[in-house]
């Protein structure tokens, strides 16, 4: 297989040219995630987390409290909290978050295009994305400019959204 960009011979299945560094499409890794489909996963993420906090909360209010009486409140809003991770821990797991399920991406490890790890996934959500917000958020538009569409966190973590086909 050629590199498009150099005309060079790359390494079969890989995403990005040894040579001059150029994205390669390649049907078995996906494309390039575009930014208008990460914005909406993003979007999606917070508000199925409301709904899965507010319905946990609920049922386990009405459970826990008919058990423990003034305890439950404290008692529902922590069990929502761990059913809220544990939810996302599952999909962390895979290299996506609920939202990027639902549209078709997949968080990769840049270069080999494969499942960057579940550490590399944590250091992605929590610091790369902590990076990410400060500056007025501009780490989270940088993907608009970047020419592999990586945001900071992505870069941090040496990682790439890709659209799997």
């Amino acid at each position: 297989m050629e590199c498009p960009n150099c005309d060079k011979e790359v390494v079969a299945d890989s995403m990005f040219c040894t040579w001059c560094d150029a994205f390669i499409p390649n049907p078995q890794c996906g494309n390039k995630a575009g930014i208008f489909r990460r914005f909406l996963a993003t979007a999606i993420d917070p508000i199925l987390s409301i709904i899965i906090y507010f319905a946990v909360t609920v049922i386990s209010g009405v459970v826990v409290g008919a058990l423990f009486g003034d305890t439950a409140a404290v008692l529902a809003i922590f069990i929502a909290v761990i059913a809220c991770m544990v939810f996302f821990w599952g999909f962390l797991g895979k290299g996506m978050t609920p939202g990027k399920w639902l549209l078709g991406l997949q968080v990769v490890e840049k270069h080999s295009g494969e499942y960057p790890g579940l550490l590399r996934m944590i250091v992605r959500e929590t610091v790369g994305k902590f990076v990410s917000g400060l500056f007025l958020g501009i780490g989270y538009f940088w993907a608009i400019w970047d020419k592999d569409a990586q945001t900071w966190h992505d870069k941090i973590a040496g990682t790439l959204v890709v659209r799997r086909l």
